[in-house]
């Protein structure tokens, strides 16, 4: 036994010796073809995406008979059948896009394999062919395996377009505050990963062979039987001399840039330090976004082709794959149309953005402390409005639910378990009961003694103090929420130092039917579109990633304000600036405070290129 495990470990380490040379030698021998098309791809990549979906949602609103996309009318707006199709065909072109990459990029690394070579008319030509392929209802199942599988499960990046894909941040949020999603959420994420790497070897036969995805798909499986472990432990590897890289090329970008500003006269403020931090990152992550599925083809290409001779497949390869192609008219004509039509849509909004009027930075941004300062005491808690005061935010924002017997509390959820570890509904409950509960313990032991508090008593700790955002969490027990909401304010005297908050639009307009002159916001973690026609809306709290300067600007046009959430990072603080927002919703107050003094407040070339740039980060 102890003479056959030496055997396997010497095999073993032979293996892994075989896979790092072999994917050296495809990336030392390509590197001068294959990284200068994945630069020019990219960047192609990302001005198509962003068109594409800025034109989409431009032309679903406009089928679909309306202005704006917000929580209210998502489902009727996704239900459309002309978005459903705009939709299906937004997927195909980003599959399309995606496959273009992958195949040309396999193209090259295999023809070297065989000790050939290509050029660059043969990676357009095999890009194009297989993402045409694509097409055929018998591929479809390639759809969700590029679009859905690879960049959510995010372990092994073949193209730039899945590099970066994430999950909204208010996605997030829900999941990881509440036990039961984030099980599931972590049980999905490992069967997504089980079946990437079952069929991680799916592209390489579709795209080398004459087969179909579903075909592909099974020489997969047999391919990896056996190999499982040695798999995971060559990809894991991978991942980790990729990491390694990257590290090193920021560290080396970092180290250069204090070097030569060591040698000049420049003194950077904490501003201009934070603005060459930023730019240092962003370079990093586009050359990662280039390199990684540069290093991981060459990786997958050296493990398809040492397990292939390994069991004798080699038959089963299509030999048109190994020759140089040569492009055909159709493909000539595709690939003219799409460079024509990129340079002159972006021509076109590179016009309007440079021409419209740019609106002045915002030199008072106010700093809401969302829920309290929820970073250092339980979220709507006393003690985090508390905190609040003590850190001097302009506003204060909470939320609000309604008891059994008809009492306003401050509370996020209605379903109580995160905060008092119990299954419990607010609305099934009395205020006797609610008010009895442990809401602090889950935070820290110190806040053992937190209860829940009314708006009452939050609005009395407020006044003359601070201004209040009051939002109206909506469910389907509230009984005359909005009269009881109106009539605390006013008999608190503090009708001019709130504002009322939904996510509802009907709570929003019975507020403005009850009272006209009390401020109404709405909140949206999405929002597309004439955001700012909404006709019973004053400000609006819109979720970060929804906001860009153009939005703010029709908005502010129309006499709205823009709060954006949840601003934690300087980062996004910088983006927000530049983009004019009226205030920040953030857990840390005094932390954003001390931002905010840091951070940039220019207007002209550099917070047009922060901003441009910004946009871009997302594709």
């Amino acid at each position: 036994m102890k003479l056959k495990s030496k055997w396997n470990n010497s095999k073993t380490k032979q293996s892994i010796k075989y896979f790092l040379q072999n994917t050296w030698y495809l990336l030392k021998t390509n590197w001068k073809m294959v990284l200068p098309f994945l630069v020019v791809y990219s960047i192609f990549n990302i001005l198509v995406s962003k068109f594409a979906i800025d034109f989409s949602v431009w032309l679903a609103l406009k089928l679909a008979g309306m202005d704006y996309v917000g929580p209210d009318n998502l489902k009727q707006f996704f239900m459309a059948p002309t978005t459903i199709l705009l939709v299906i065909l937004f997927l195909l072109g980003v599959c399309f896009l995606n496959i273009v990459e992958i195949a040309g990029i396999m193209h090259v690394y295999s023809v070297s394999n065989v000790g050939k070579t290509t050029t660059l008319k043969g990676i357009i030509s095999t890009g194009l062919t297989a993402g045409m392929r694509s097409f055929s209802p018998k591929n479809w199942l390639i759809i969700p395996f590029i679009i859905v599988l690879l960049p959510l499960t995010g372990f092994f990046s073949l193209s730039f377009s899945s590099f970066r894909a994430v999950i909204p941040g208010f996605i997030t949020d829900v999941i990881v505050s509440n036990s039961l999603y984030l099980r599931l959420y972590m049980a999905l994420y490992f069967v997504m990963l089980l079946i990437e790497i079952t069929y991680i070897f799916v592209l390489n036969f579709y795209l080398l062979s004459d087969d179909s995805f579903t075909s592909a798909g099974r020489k997969s499986r047999r391919l990896i039987k056996d190999h499982y472990i040695f798999t995971v432990i060559a990809l894991i590897l991978t991942i980790m001399i990729f990491s390694t890289i990257t590290t090193s090329f920021a560290a080396s970008v970092s180290s250069l840039a204090l070097k030569l500003l060591s040698f000049s006269s420049v003194s950077l403020s904490a501003a201009d330090a934070r603005t060459l931090s930023n730019w240092i990152i962003i370079v990093n992550i586009f050359v990662g976004s280039i390199f990684a599925p540069a290093l991981n083809i060459a990786a997958l290409t050296s493990l398809f082709y040492q397990y292939i001779e390994e069991k004798d497949m080699l038959s089963s390869l299509s030999k048109k794959a190994f020759n140089d192609k040569y492009l055909k008219p159709y493909q000539v004509a595709l690939f003219t149309l799409a460079l024509l039509g990129l340079v002159i849509s972006n021509i076109a909004i590179g016009y309007d953005y440079i021409t419209a009027p740019q609106p002045k930075v915002n030199a008072n941004l106010e700093i809401v402390a969302h829920r309290g300062d929820a970073t250092n005491a339980p979220d709507n808690s006393m003690p985090a409005f508390e905190l609040a005061l003590l850190e001097s935010a302009e506003w204060i924002e909470l939320d609000v639910q309604q008891t059994k017997d008809g009492v306003v509390i401050v509370s996020h959820d209605d379903e109580i378990s995160r905060v008092s570890g119990q299954h419990l509904y607010i609305h099934d409950l009395t205020y006797e009961e609610a008010t009895s509960l442990d809401v602090g313990s889950y935070f820290s032991s110190d806040f053992s003694d937190v209860r829940f508090s009314t708006l009452d008593e939050v609005l009395k700790l407020c006044k003359d103090k601070v201004k209040v955002m009051v939002e109206i969490k909506h469910n389907d027990y509230l009984v005359n929420m909005e009269e009881q909401v109106l009539q605390i304010i006013n008999d608190n005297g503090m009708h001019d130092q709130c504002l009322i908050i939904s996510t509802h639009t009907p709570t929003l307009m019975r507020i403005k039917e009850l009272d006209p002159t009390m401020i109404t916001c709405y909140t949206m973690f999405v929002a597309y579109g004439d955001v700012g026609s909404i006709p019973y809306v004053d400000y609006y709290t819109i979720e970060e990633r929804n906001i860009n300067s153009k939005l703010v600007t029709d908005i502010h046009r129309r006499g709205g304000k823009v709060y954006a959430w949840t601003i934690n990072s300087e980062d996004s603080l910088q983006y927000l600036i530049d983009c004019s927002v009226d205030g920040i919703l953030t857990d840390n107050p005094a932390v954003m405070y001390k931002y905010e003094k840091e951070l940039a407040h220019d207007t002209g070339l550099a917070r047009w290129l922060r901003i441009y740039i910004n946009d871009l980060k997302d594709f």
